[in-house]
């Protein structure tokens, strides 16, 4: 994975932000955003997939709203935060993150309810 991706995220969540979903601490995430380390297999995975969520999140909210959509309870994913089902060492195809993936595609199509 090249820095790019990284660069992105942290663009749009800020780099404490990124480290903290991402499970990662803020020195490691910047040594890989530098190109310094090579960001491990399943760090980029949870990279990618942040992209992704971001991507779709970024039709429906501002800036300051995509960052704050992780730490506020959703009533779709049972009163959690997204922040909660994205923790430790979770992988994109793990419940959790699915059900996070699944409210932001549903929200960049419009549908808030």
């Amino acid at each position: 994975m090249n820095a790019s991706k990284w660069r992105v995220l942290t663009s749009r969540l800020g780099l404490d932000l990124t480290a903290r979903l991402a499970g990662v601490s803020a020195s490691s995430a910047c040594g890989f955003l530098s190109g310094a380390r090579p960001t491990p297999a399943e760090v980029a995975a949870r990279i990618h997939f942040l992209v992704l969520v971001t991507g779709d999140l970024a039709g429906a909210y501002s800036e300051t709203g995509v960052r704050r959509w992780f730490d506020r309870p959703r009533h779709q994913l049972g009163g959690r935060a997204p922040a909660e089902l994205l923790v430790a060492s979770w992988s994109p195809e793990a419940p959790g993150p699915a059900e996070v993936r699944a409210l932001a595609r549903a929200l960049a199509a419009g549908d808030r309810c």
